[in-house]
């Protein structure tokens, strides 16, 4: 062979290297990115059960005020402590909506999340694509 060939032939070596080198860190780059998302649904999941739950004490606590202010028009002679009880019922669905509040935010952040993931997972199949397409056709860096 000719010197000119062997110096090609290394040049190709060395493009196919940078490449296979490229392909285990994207590899290595996907993996982590999967870890972070496994991380991401589950803790999603977790304010989806939070949500749940204070959409349940929500309900139960309407329900009960309207059993008391029933109560208060029956009886309107116990009226003052029907009404704390009413303050008490409403001061906790106050927090309670605070909670929800709380989690609704929380699980819009993670919508932002997931979008970003996406978009950087799409990146790197387009990089894996378009490394895999330079070495199947042969293409080097002269």
């Amino acid at each position: 062979m000719s010197d000119q060939t062997q110096k090609r032939i290394s040049i190709e070596q060395q493009n196919l290297a940078v490449v296979i080198e490229s392909i285990r860190d994207v590899y290595e780059l996907s993996t982590r990115i999967d870890e972070r998302l496994q991380s991401v649904m589950k803790k999603q999941d977790e304010l989806e059960v939070k949500m749940e739950a204070t959409i349940s004490q929500t309900n139960t606590l309407a329900s009960k005020i309207m059993l008391l202010e029933n109560l208060i028009k029956t009886n309107e002679g116990t009226s003052e402590n029907a009404s704390e009880e009413i303050s008490k019922i409403k001061d906790s669905i106050h927090a309670l909506e605070m909670k929800l509040q709380t989690v609704e935010h929380d699980n819009s952040q993670h919508k932002d999340i997931w979008g970003k993931i996406l978009e950087v997972v799409m990146q790197v199949g387009v990089l894996v694509l378009a490394a895999w397409l330079l070495v199947k056709f042969g293409v080097s860096a002269n």
